[in-house]
C-alpha cells in the first residue's frame, strides 16, 4: 500500500540514512486510538501519476495542517500487515467548527528495511503549490 507521512527534516534524514525509528507514544487526543508513527493512505490509482499523488497529498494536508510537522514529507510503500488501522479525529476542513474521523495507519517503528520511499514532498503549501520529487532507490 502507498502511504503519506508529513515529518521533520530530521526524521526524513534519519530514515534515509537507514536508521530504524521508534515511537511508542499514544496520541493524547480524546477521540483517537492512534499510537506511534501515523500514515495516511495514498489513493491515487496510478502511483506514477504525480498529479494524482499531489491531489491526494493536498486532500490530507487540509485537515492535518497545523497538527503535523510539515517541514517535508514522504510517500512510501509498505505492506499493510506492518500497520495497525486506527482512527483519528480532526477539524473538518469543509465544515468549520465540526470534526471528522480519518482512517490512519500506525506503527511503533519503521525503517528502509520495510518502508520504501517513492516521493519526497519538496514543497509543502496549503495552496496549489505542493511539489514532489521521485526518489530513485
Amino acid at each position: 500500500m502507498y502511504l503519506l507521512r508529513f515529518m521533520s527534516n530530521k526524521e526524513k534524514q534519519m530514515l534515509l540514512n537507514h536508521k530504524r525509528l521508534f515511537n511508542r507514544n499514544p496520541h493524547g487526543a480524546e477521540f483517537t486510538n492512534s499510537k506511534g508513527f501515523c500514515f495516511m493512505e495514498i489513493y491515487a490509482s496510478d502511483i506514477n501519476d504525480e498529479a494524482w499523488v499531489i491531489e491526494d497529498i493536498k486532500y490530507h494536508y487540509q485537515y492535518l495542517m497545523g497538527i503535523v510537522n510539515d517541514e517535508t514529507g514522504l510517500v512510501l510503500e509498505a505492506d499493510k500487515s506492518l500497520l495497525k488501522e486506527t482512527r483519528g479525529s480532526y477539524a473538518d476542513p469543509y465544515s468549520p467548527g465540526d470534526t471528522m474521523c480519518a482512517l490512519e495507519y500506525c506503527c511503533d517503528e519503521y525503517s528502509l528495511d520495510n518502508f520504501t520511499p517513492i516521493y519526497e514532498i519538496t514543497k509543502v503549501d496549503d495552496d496549489d503549490d505542493m511539489q514532489i520529487r521521485r526518489i530513485i532507490t
